[in-house]
């Protein structure tokens, strides 16, 4: 065989697998389910456990096998414990959350929620409450509004700090998180300051806080899109990838 017999050989078996994933991860999403109206815990380390020590074979590909696998359950659990229905838009302000939530919601013939909206209109101008109550006051009106729209179904678009708080990435944990990425460049060019209030500093500041940020932005999130062309494009790479949640 030569190269080009082996790739062809490969190609064959990552259908197979692929087709046999599809089949696992849609009997976890069922049991999930499941667990959700049993009360059950998600998590079974035994059970995991159980599934690596079968593991057929043995040598020098034990270990791959093992660590695939071990992939394939966090996977499995994500799709146990996250419910349907909802997902959730963060990134940094500017990214455009709002936009492409919105129009997602359109095209999906699902309902829209904003959360700074929510805020607003349970307590007023977010500014205001900035300037009377600081950023603290701020990120606990956050995670109370946020904590009962998790009760709603739709798609819904986070405030920039949103997941910067534990409470709140403790509410998160049970859906799906869609990060929207966009190039600071691009934010600064599009950026409105007045509304912001941690951008008072404007270009810097937005340097400053993608920094502070960038962490977690590029590390809580389960499906990552850039909002780099079109609007009607990202909806489209979008629905590619979140479609068997609805």
């Amino acid at each position: 065989m030569d190269i080009k017999d082996y790739r062809n050989a490969i190609d064959g078996l990552d259908q197979e697998i692929a087709q046999k994933l599809v089949a696992r991860y849609h009997l976890c999403s069922a049991i999930g389910q499941e667990k959700r109206l049993k009360a059950c815990p998600v998590e079974n380390l035994k059970r995991e456990q159980e599934i690596l020590e079968s593991m057929p074979g043995s040598g020098e590909f034990l270990w791959a096998l093992q660590k695939t696998y071990r992939y394939i359950f966090q996977v499995s659990k994500s799709l146990q414990k996250k419910r349907r229905y909802r997902i959730y838009l963060t990134g940094m302000p500017g990214a455009g959350k709002t936009t492409v939530g919105r129009a997602l919601a359109q095209a999906m013939g699902e309902k829209f929620y904003d959360l700074d909206e929510e805020i607003e209109k349970q307590y007023g101008p977010i500014l205001q409450i900035f300037g009377h109550e600081g950023e603290e006051g701020f990120r606990k009106k956050e995670e109370k509004v946020l904590r009962s729209m998790a009760l709603k179904k739709g798609i819904f678009a986070l405030g920039g700090g949103t997941i910067l708080r534990k409470e709140c990435r403790e509410i998160l944990d049970n859906f799906w998180i869609l990060y929207l990425y966009r190039p600071i460049e691009e934010i600064i060019k599009n950026m409105d300051y007045q509304a912001r209030p941690l951008l008072e500093g404007q270009e810097e500041a937005v340097h400053k806080l993608w920094r502070d940020r960038e962490f977690i932005y590029e590390n809580y999130y389960d499906f990552r899109v850039d909002n780099i062309s079109s609007l009607e494009n990202v909806i489209q790479e979008i629905e590619e990838k979140i479609y068997f949640f609805f």
